[in-house]
């Protein structure tokens, strides 16, 4: 529950108007494309644009981790970014991205796999203010 109120905090200071339904925030790559989403009524889980179940946030010493439904560990959501272990950005809310394009229709939601055992979080590296080479997707997808 303190997780759900601790999104619903973030969502509604970083990006009102990101939400496309009640509890989802949409997710954009560098070109500003949306491509991912967070169902916040569905244990924080990050769905693929197209439906696949990607990944899911996770609360630890208040700190939002993104993990793989295989346990690994993608990165951070941070101030609205998903923060790869090199410090670049992976993925945005449209508050954060330069210029988003218009959101399509989403895949339908696939059945979530079971989730791993979590590998230990490294260190949280210095944040950068530019996108990486690891697309979004590649680095959510990557967790399955």
């Amino acid at each position: 529950m303190k997780t759900m109120i601790k999104v619903a905090l973030l969502v509604a200071t970083l990006a009102p108007g990101a939400a496309i339904a009640a509890d989802e925030v949409s997710l954009y790559d560098n070109f500003g494309k949306a491509v991912a989403y967070i169902e916040g009524d569905d244990e924080l889980t990050i769905y693929l644009w197209d439906g696949t179940p990607a990944a899911y946030l996770f609360s630890a010493d208040d700190i939002l981790h993104v993990y793989g439904f295989n346990g690994s560990h993608l990165g951070w959501f941070d101030e609205g970014l998903v923060i790869t272990h090199t410090g670049k950005i992976a993925c945005a809310i449209k508050k954060r991205t330069e210029s988003p394009q218009f959101e399509t229709l989403k895949g339908i939601k696939q059945f979530k796999p079971y989730k791993g055992y979590r590998v230990f979080a490294p260190m949280k590296p210095l944040v950068s203010d530019s996108f990486g080479p690891m697309s979004c997707s590649v680095l959510l997808g990557s967790g399955n």
